[in-house]
């Protein structure tokens, strides 16, 4: 499918930040920065299904989940944000870190532009997420970060952050906030 624009049937609903995960993960691993999403996305209904198809099953999905995460249980750095956060993921990393702590031996960055930092300042999300050991990485992003001999593990929501991290020679988990929320607590990917 070179040079061709992806459209996407079969997803039912996404909100923005899947779609913007979905986003930065297509570009990374895919030549085209632009897909149409059957009822998602604006414009879909002005193309109609490519006759040329690609189905894409569970066992796939699953398959792509297990070749993205590594053999490891140690986590030494765990990185939300990439792409940044929104104040919506920054709300949910301060419900999921109210009255924790991140260990000892993990660093837990939460990476997002100037203005949600504002903004999460102003609502108190910041005050719980440092309070827990949390920092902010503002106006940046895990990929184009100096971390390259810093680390050896992240845990991380993101596919495009399991793309770079693997750049800096780091191995990689992908799972939901909530699992990279308890291995930043824990140190320990369960």
């Amino acid at each position: 499918m070179q040079n061709k624009i992806p459209y996407i049937t079969g997803i039912k609903d996404a909100s923005l930040d899947e779609l913007k995960s979905f986003c930065a993960s297509v570009v990374t691993f895919g030549a085209k920065p632009l897909f149409y999403m059957k009822d998602i996305t604006p414009a879909y209904e002005k193309y109609q299904i490519p006759k040329e198809k690609i189905i894409i099953e569970d066992k796939d999905i699953r398959e792509a989940y297990e070749a993205i995460n590594d053999e490891t249980e140690d986590i030494d750095f765990v990185c939300i944000g990439c792409p940044h956060a929104s104040i919506k993921e920054i709300a949910q990393i301060a419900t999921l870190l109210k009255d924790k702590k991140i260990s000892l031996n993990t660093e837990f960055w939460v990476a997002t532009s100037r203005p949600m930092k504002q903004l999460a300042d102003k609502r108190g999300y910041s005050e719980v997420i440092e309070n827990a050991g949390g920092k902010f990485a503002c106006d940046t992003c895990m990929a184009v970060a100096p971390l390259k001999g810093r680390f050896k593990t992240v845990a991380t929501t993101s596919a495009k952050g399991c793309y770079y991290s693997r750049h800096n020679k780091m191995l990689t988990k992908m799972g939901s906030l909530e699992e990279c929320i308890e291995a930043g607590v824990s140190g320990k990917w369960s």
